[in-house]
């Protein structure tokens, strides 16, 4: 029953293109009554991508310890790592979240550009050990269903 709940929030996102973010304190409001706070936890859903690689979740630093952990003899036995050492990155973050998963936002910022306007990062930490720092694009991972919101 919770997760009908929260499908039906997200796709009030998704079938509503004109909604509206709004950051107010450490709560990030919509102007369809949904609301994410440091704090709150969301459930991990599937990744986006091809074989199931998150899109919009990544680490907090590009010197968290799974990234640096046997970066070399990976990228040495693996083509498509040395192609493209992003790939490697989403697959760590793969390896370390699992459908089902809770974390916890620990902090949310608005960034913006001249360019491509303004968007809302989400810094999260996963439940348990051990304990991995995440950062996210809080709506386009709400809105591909990657991160789930508990009602």
């Amino acid at each position: 029953m919770s997760i009908n709940f929260v499908y039906g929030q997200i796709d009030s996102l998704q079938e509503n293109p004109d909604t509206s973010f709004n950051l107010v304190g450490d709560t990030l409001f919509t102007n369809h009554d949904l609301k994410m706070f440091v704090g709150q936890k969301l459930i991990v859903g599937k990744g986006s991508e091809e074989n199931e690689l998150y899109k919009t979740i990544g680490f907090k630093s590009a010197a968290s310890w799974p990234v640096w952990l046997w970066q070399d003899a990976e990228t040495k036995i693996n083509y498509e790592y040395q192609a493209d050492p992003q790939k490697r990155i989403n697959d760590k973050v793969k390896q370390y979240l699992s459908p089902g998963d809770t974390v916890i936002i620990k902090r949310i910022k608005r960034n913006s550009n001249k360019h491509t306007g303004h968007w809302y990062t989400a810094f999260l930490k996963t439940k348990g050990f051990p304990g991995i720092s995440l950062r996210s694009n809080i709506v386009n991972a709400i809105r591909t269903k990657e991160l789930l919101i508990i009602p």
